[in-house]
């Protein structure tokens, strides 16, 4: 049984390299600054995996994923994982959390999916609703000038143009 354990612990060891979760951490995030969202995914779920760390680094390791998955338009798994990171890390997600990776999302040029994260996050924080205007300004502004007819649909039917 030992052994099986030692096994396990040094395989999780060698997913970031033998480094630690906060090393997967640092290079998560140095990652994500140079704009290299598949190495931050990669880093900060390597790092996830490693396990037994303090909750700061894990939520940190979770928000460098969330934003890893925005800048490369994933929707879909944005959503999930913020609905997880929710349950998991109470206080981590919050409005300035969807806005940030709506931005992310719109900066990728995935208009429709920023707006439709806009909308979820509203949802989840109807007192902070104002929170939201910058962003949807941001991508009004995007939709208009840059021709993108799906997000400029999108934006009428929801009553921002």
């Amino acid at each position: 049984m030992n052994r099986c354990l030692a096994v396990l612990v040094l395989s999780l060891l060698a997913a970031c390299g033998g480094k630690s979760p906060a090393d997967c951490c640092a290079a998560a995030d140095e990652a994500l600054r140079k704009g290299n969202h598949a190495e931050a995914q990669s880093r900060a779920e390597e790092g996830l995996a490693l396990g037994g760390m303090d909750a700061g680094t894990n939520s940190k390791l979770e928000r460098i994923r969330l934003e890893a998955l925005a800048g490369k338009g994933e929707l879909a798994q944005v959503l999930a994982g913020l609905t997880a990171a929710a349950a998991r890390y109470p206080g981590m997600v919050d409005d300035q959390l969807y806005a940030k990776l709506g931005t992310a999302l719109a900066d990728g040029g995935k208009l429709v999916d920023a707006i439709e994260l806009v909308e979820v996050g509203k949802k989840a924080f109807p007192e902070k609703v104002k929170s939201f205007d910058g962003l949807v300004a941001s991508i009004t502004k995007a939709a208009t000038e840059g021709g993108d007819n799906a997000a400029v649909e999108r934006l009428k039917q929801l009553g921002y143009l």
